[in-house]
């Protein structure tokens, strides 16, 4: 439910610099856990880093989803009548 884009400034830990990345006192902390996920992903082909769950693979009978937040967590196909409303 974010506009396209929206992460780019956590992803690259710039939140300070881009209002679009609104103002809430965390996003540094969420920064951090998306910028080190991409990084992660660089550096091993796994966005598993210390700060985020451990990131489980999605599978068509699973549907494993990395829900950024302070604290971010992984969820089992949510929004599962939203994402089934498009097929």
């Amino acid at each position: 439910k974010s506009g396209h884009g929206i992460e780019i400034p956590y992803v690259f830990d710039i939140v300070d610099d881009v209002p679009m990345a609104g103002n809430r006192p965390d996003r540094q902390e969420l920064a951090k856990a998306m910028s080190g996920a991409w990084i992660a992903l660089a550096h091993t082909g796994n966005p598993s880093h210390p700060g985020i769950p451990k990131w489980e693979p999605f599978l068509a009978k699973n549907r494993n989803t990395m829900l950024f937040d302070v604290p971010s967590r992984l969820a089992n196909d949510p929004a599962r009548e939203e994402l089934d409303a498009w097929l």
